[in-house]
């Protein structure tokens, strides 16, 4: 059986003390519920679903006022989320109207790692016929 390409690197040397760290990854990719979620390449992420995005953010503790209805905006709007994490990190600006062309290389890069994915997957468990 051919080795199939897995995406992921190992961090035993960061555990076992002899690096301190890993070098950045140009693209990151979040996977969730059976389907891609996020992807962020340098300071932009794109999260795919607006609704799922917005009903996590804040899931942690309470939210001040202004989050609440920065929430309420991010709601409001339609397809994609993008945020700019170098200027809002708290991901509750939406970039995704003022940059279309972000969201469309985000958008794609996304699906192409999604083929990827799909072609790579590694079944757990196979019924005997």
């Amino acid at each position: 059986m051919a080795l199939q390409h897995l995406d992921g690197r190992s961090v035993a040397k960061v555990f076992l003390g002899t690096k301190t760290s890993l070098p950045e990854r140009e693209v990151l990719y979040w996977h969730g519920m059976g389907e891609l979620q996020a992807i962020r390449r340098g300071a932009w992420k794109l999260f795919l679903n607006r609704k799922a995005t917005v009903s996590g953010l804040g899931v942690d503790g309470e939210l001040p006022i202004e989050r609440h209805e920065a929430l309420e905006d991010l709601a409001q709007g339609k397809g994609p989320v993008l945020f700019n994490l170098a200027e809002h990190k708290d991901e509750l600006f939406d970039y995704s109207a003022q940059r279309p062309d972000i969201v469309k290389q985000l958008s794609e890069l996304a699906e192409r790692k999604l083929d990827e994915t799909r072609q790579a997957r590694i079944p757990l468990w196979q019924p005997k016929n």
